[in-house]
């Protein structure tokens, strides 16, 4: 039988290897930081809240009749009251852009699907586009584009596209505060294995993200969106900083 003495000893024995394993396996963890070439690879994220400066607002227009005379004639008379609404409501004649006129027939098909050779009716379309920097302004008008419709107006309104034109600028400012939060991480995982940042070696900045506000959505190839007045402009960077 082991006495008292002879288990107190072991016990401390066994104490005192544990903390020389435990010192071990934190001096190679700095020296793993060490031998990956002295550096350390950390990502560092940025976002800016920033209203959109741009709209822009399609609509397309349409008309039919017997002849494609006819379906082009309905369509300019629509066409009109478009106009005449877009203009009182303070959009200026430069503001507005009109695609090229498709006009086509709609051909008559039999009770077995074949095509009996007749055009049943022909279909004229346009689309006319707003763009402009009041986005007040363009974000109003789908309410009286409602009632030109209700008045048998015949349009197809799209939702508003709102844009931010100072990407570029956005773009340095956040780069400045993403290498920040990287520096920061960097930081703290060098403190935490007794090591200390040193200077940049590397850094790569990567798509910028526009995105609905406090949305996570990201995509590879960068994201816009467009059916916010408000949104968040989201940066990326990979900084790699020197170790000692």
């Amino acid at each position: 039988m082991r006495s008292e003495g002879q288990g107190s000893f072991w016990g401390m024995a066994v104490l005192a290897a544990a903390i020389v394993v435990a010192s071990w396996i934190g001096a190679s963890a700095l020296r793993a930081v060490k031998r990956a070439g002295d550096q350390i690879a950390v990502t560092g994220s940025a976002r800016m809240t920033v209203s959109s400066d741009f709209a822009v607002w399609r609509c397309s227009v349409g008309g039919s009749g017997a002849t494609a005379a006819e379906a082009t004639a309905a369509l300019t008379r629509d066409r009109d009251r478009l106009a005449t609404y877009l203009k009182e409501s303070g959009v200026g004649a430069d503001a507005v852009t009109s695609q090229p006129l498709y006009v086509n027939g709609v051909n008559q098909y039999d009770a077995q699907g074949r095509d009996t050779g007749r055009v049943l009716r022909w279909d004229a379309n346009q689309m006319v586009e707003v763009r402009s920097a009041d986005v007040g302004l363009v974000a109003g008008l789908a309410g009286g584009v409602e009632k030109l419709m209700l008045d048998g107006v015949r349009l197809s309104p799209m939702a508003p596209e709102y844009l931010y034109t100072k990407l570029d600028e956005a773009r340095v400012a956040l780069m400045s505060e993403a290498t920040k939060d990287a520096l920061a991480r960097a930081e703290q995982i060098a403190g935490a294995a007794g090591g200390r940042i040193g200077p940049i070696r590397d850094a790569r900045m990567g798509v910028i993200q526009v995105v609905a506000p406090n949305s996570t959505n990201v995509s590879d190839y960068g994201m816009y969106d467009t059916s916010t007045r408000d949104k968040d402009v989201v940066a990326v960077v990979k900084v790699s900083f020197a170790v000692r």
